[in-house]
């Protein structure tokens, strides 16, 4: 029941949050997008939303893409309550989004970024190549579902030295 900020309902936003290990925050907000309570007593990570978008596969779903202090992205993800004034949001780290890539740690062995289906950059990671001729491989997907556009761009010398040692095996 998402009417109202009684201690029970902080208590069970607080015990889905621990629970569900990605989820950051899980908050109370009015259509409005006003935090109204959160799992963290009433305090809400502070963030700018840069874009909002309704899932239109999952009917009376929003996403949002929230920027945080420091820069970093994030995605919240709000539902409405029933036929109630308010919604439920969760706040996620939207590097979870992305794909991985690579076996090595690397942040520079690749580039990659999701975007939504408005073309809004929801996370990205390494540094795009300058010059497309220094790419060796690159991908990109659209998810007709849900609309999200992937995009994975690999170094000539990341994929040739990560298969160098393969020669010596004849």
């Amino acid at each position: 029941n998402v009417d109202g900020c009684q201690s029970i309902q902080i208590e069970a936003m607080q015990r889905a949050a621990f629970v569900t290990p990605p989820i950051k925050e899980i908050a109370i907000v009015s259509r409005a997008g006003d935090t109204l309570c959160s799992n963290r007593n009433g305090e809400r990570t502070l963030g700018r939303v840069l874009s909002s978008e309704p899932l239109t596969v999952i009917g009376g779903y929003s996403l949002d893409i929230v920027e945080i202090t420091g820069g970093q992205h994030m995605v919240q993800l709000r539902r409405a309550a029933g036929s109630g004034p308010n919604e439920l949001a969760a706040l996620v780290p939207a590097t979870l989004f992305l794909p991985r890539v690579s076996r090595r740690t690397d942040p520079m062995d690749a580039y990659t970024q999701i975007s939504t289906r408005e073309g809004i950059v929801i996370d990205e990671t390494g540094r795009r190549p300058a010059d497309r001729h220094d790419v060796l491989f690159v991908a990109a997907q659209q998810s007709d579902r849900y609309g999200f556009r992937v995009e994975v761009m690999k170094p000539r010398g990341g994929v040739l030295g990560e298969h160098a040692n393969l020669k010596w095996f004849g």
